[in-house]
């Protein structure tokens, strides 16, 4: 649970105020990494190789996926990612196993975070899928933030990650 700070206090940021975990990452924007939530997340994927992810959104109940940055819309809608298909597959079952509310509907709807919450940049979904491989321009940045006592610009270094 990336946020688990704000979903216990119905809160949508991390303890210091006016910083949402979600959106604290190092994809179209300068200012990241402020909060610990990003960073333990940050080093989980560096130390690890995800293939994809899905969110699952405790506030708006939605699962949500890449795209969700304002480089990747086109006529006010998401562009697909290279991988949607399987993105959405996975989605579909993460879906399909939270089940339906007693009127019938799926209890999380499921989109790219554009269509379904809204676009914006530092999203987790687009920094930890476009990390990897987005590289003309590129969108991921460095950052040294300081709160916490700071976190080292380094940290925020991809570029030996790279899957191109």
């Amino acid at each position: 649970m990336a946020n688990a700070y704000g979903y216990y206090h119905s809160v949508r940021y991390e303890k210091i105020r006016q910083r949402d975990a979600n959106r604290d990452f190092p994809y179209q924007q300068r200012s990241c990494m402020a909060t610990i939530t990003a960073r333990v997340i940050n080093e989980l994927f560096r130390r690890h190789l995800f293939q994809l992810s899905v969110t699952f959104h405790g506030g708006v109940k939605v699962l949500s996926y890449a795209w969700g940055s304002n480089n990747h819309i086109k006529a006010g809608k998401s562009t697909n990612a290279p991988d949607l298909a399987a993105i959405v597959d996975v989605a579909t079952l993460m879906r399909d196993s939270a089940g339906r509310t007693a009127a019938g509907d799926f209890w999380y709807p499921m989109g790219t975070m554009t269509d379904t919450v809204y676009a914006v940049d530092g999203g987790m979904e687009d920094w930890s899928y476009g990390a990897g491989f987005e590289e003309d321009p590129d969108p991921i940045n460095q950052c040294e933030p300081p709160t916490y006592g700071g976190y080292p610009r380094d940290r925020t270094n991809y570029s030996e990650f790279k899957n191109i």
